[in-house]
């Protein structure tokens, strides 16, 4: 793996964050001032990386029919229940957000992957901020318990235990990252996973339990690239409602998408496109 999943990371670690504190040492070799200046630099790198990350004309956001879903959880739990799917197709990336609800229990996905060259998935997110982000678990009281790795894909998944005190419902966190293009200098992703798990209130989770629910996730390459047209703006309005829970209910995740998707060149400073 590229880095330990629930481990601190050296901030800012995109190309241009590295730009500037070089350019800031090299200005300003007092540490005080360089801590001023470099904050600043700081805020005005993640500003610039908003700004390119917006959606475009052609960006499609639509809900998936079952036959055309990429993820999946293979679990008698959800077999009964219900699930709804929405991908969001760009010029280089997909990502899919995937909710499952069966047997008092509950579960959402993203999965997002790369679908051209040079392109990787700049992931920075680490499990403990990512639960949080999910419309489910914003707001409410928890308490964090272990970690640990098990799974199934082409890379181990990390688990982080937390539980939900306001609702006795234990629960976990979990992070994916795999397909690394060989010659990315900062060897980043190109597919990662990630989301969260309760039981049912009153459950307990074993670890037997968590690693057969990892083990039981599926999921297919992106769907084929094709030329992309303008959507239907109610269309892609309400799906985007229905996987940012903006819908009024209790699921979703309000950054979808995430737009993790990042050109780089490779250790011969090549940058073409394929």
């Amino acid at each position: 793996m590229r880095r330990p999943v629930n481990g601190a990371e050296p901030l800012p670690s995109t190309p241009v964050g590295r730009h500037y504190i070089g350019l800031m040492t090299r200005l300003f070799p007092q540490p005080g001032a360089r801590r001023v200046v470099g904050a600043l630099a700081i805020v005005a790198a993640v500003l610039a990386s908003a700004c390119t990350q917006e959606l475009g004309p052609t960006d499609r956001i639509e809900t998936i029919v079952p036959g055309d879903r990429r993820v999946a959880v293979i679990s008698p739990a959800f077999e009964a229940g219900r699930s709804r799917h929405v991908r969001f197709t760009g010029d280089w990336q997909q990502e899919e957000y995937a909710y499952f609800e069966g047997g008092g229990g509950r579960t959402e996905i993203i999965y997002a992957a790369v679908t051209r060259t040079p392109f990787v998935l700049n992931y920075q997110l680490v499990i403990r901020d990512a639960v949080g982000h999910w419309s489910f678990n914003r707001g409410k009281a928890m308490e964090w318990g272990e970690t640990g790795r098990a799974g199934a894909l082409a890379e181990p998944i990390f688990f982080h235990r937390y539980r939900l005190t306001g609702e006795g419902r234990d629960c976990f966190g979990f992070s994916a990252e795999w397909d690394y293009p060989s010659d990315d200098p900062q060897h980043r992703p190109g597919r990662v996973l990630f989301g969260y798990s309760c039981a049912p209130r009153g459950d307990r989770l074993s670890d037997e339990r968590i690693a057969d629910w990892v083990d039981s996730i599926r999921v297919n390459d992106p769907a084929e690239r094709k030329p992309l047209s303008r959507q239907d703006p109610a269309q892609r309005a309400a799906a985007l409602d229905l996987a940012r829970g903006t819908d009024g209910s209790s699921a979703g995740n309000p950054r979808f998408p995430f737009l993790f998707a990042e050109r780089y060149n490779d250790t011969q400073g090549n940058g073409n496109f394929n």
